[in-house]
């Protein structure tokens, strides 16, 4: 009984170490890539920097995409929108708005703390 108690505990163990290092790992290339993107680069330039996005969007849905974005929050000429979003529980997103032309026209982090 004390035996598979240890094993259980060690795999447990594993189970959020490995999870504590993919967050951070993830979490580096999203923040890299946050850095590195600038205004006028492409999405192609984001997809090597920072790989698939968690999700696209037309530029007219919230962090939330089930959600409309408000007047006020729409970047005007954005057409595409490439979320990348933090593994649960972390309420962190990057956002790039690319216009009609594939150039990136802004670029956000969001984060509900």
């Amino acid at each position: 009984m004390r035996r598979t108690g240890l094993v259980a505990l060690g795999v447990v163990g594993v189970a959020t170490l490995s999870a504590v290092l993919y967050f951070f790992w993830l979490d580096s290339i999203h923040t890299h890539a946050f850095d590195a993107m600038a205004v006028g680069d492409s999405e192609a330039n984001l997809r090597r920097l920072a790989g698939s996005p968690s999700y696209v969007t037309d530029g007219t849905r919230w962090v939330e995409p089930q959600f409309p974005k408000a007047d006020s929050q729409l970047v005007k000429g954005c057409v595409r929108e490439l979320w990348y979003a933090a593994p649960w529980p972390i309420p962190q997103r990057y956002s790039y708005c690319f216009d009609k032309n594939g150039s990136l026209i802004h670029k956000y982090n969001w984060v509900s703390w």
